[in-house]
């Protein structure tokens, strides 16, 4: 069994700290910027534009967000930014996959424009534009994936607010 030491003693090293926070703050960065380049994509996309693995943004993203709890520093249109970032990490996969809808996605916003000019489409053209390979089930699961995602953010976000750092 452990016990706590009756000294308080400062364990942690701070310039060590300091630069994990530093770069803890430039991936979340970085990927807030890919975030940016890939709303213009369909739903979901390539995972090759990470610039890092998944685990290491997540890990990032709450290190960001404990750091702000501490310093007290609580901005909650930020945190709902880094709980959607954190979130949004399901929507990128395969490449193939992320071709795919992009190119449904593509099909979709050329049969709406052709129907906004009044050029109505027969039915075989509207049933050979969206007879692609369309990634349904990705898609769905990318859904209930970032719903995951987001809620694991919360959890965590709830014990880092709510635990008695002092007492450890």
């Amino acid at each position: 069994m452990y016990k706590k030491s009756e000294e308080k003693t400062d364990t942690l090293n701070r310039p060590k700290t300091i630069k994990m926070i530093e770069a803890a703050q430039e991936v979340v960065s970085i990927y807030g910027k890919v975030l940016e380049d890939c709303s213009k994509m369909g739903s979901l996309y390539p995972q090759s534009v990470l610039p890092f693995s998944k685990d290491d943004i997540k890990n990032s993203i709450i290190i960001v967000m404990s750091y702000h709890i501490f310093k007290k520093n609580e901005d909650e249109a930020y945190f709902n930014s880094l709980k959607i970032g954190y979130g949004m990490l399901a929507n990128f996969v395969s490449d193939d996959i992320a071709a795919r809808d992009a190119k449904f996605n593509s099909n979709i916003k050329e049969l709406s424009k052709s129907i906004d000019k009044g050029n109505l489409v027969s039915i075989d053209v509207n049933k050979e534009l969206l007879n692609t390979d369309y990634p349904k089930s990705e898609n769905e699961r990318s859904i209930i994936e970032s719903t995951k995602l987001m809620n694991e953010f919360d959890k965590t976000v709830a014990f880092i607010r709510h635990k008695n750092w002092d007492a450890v």
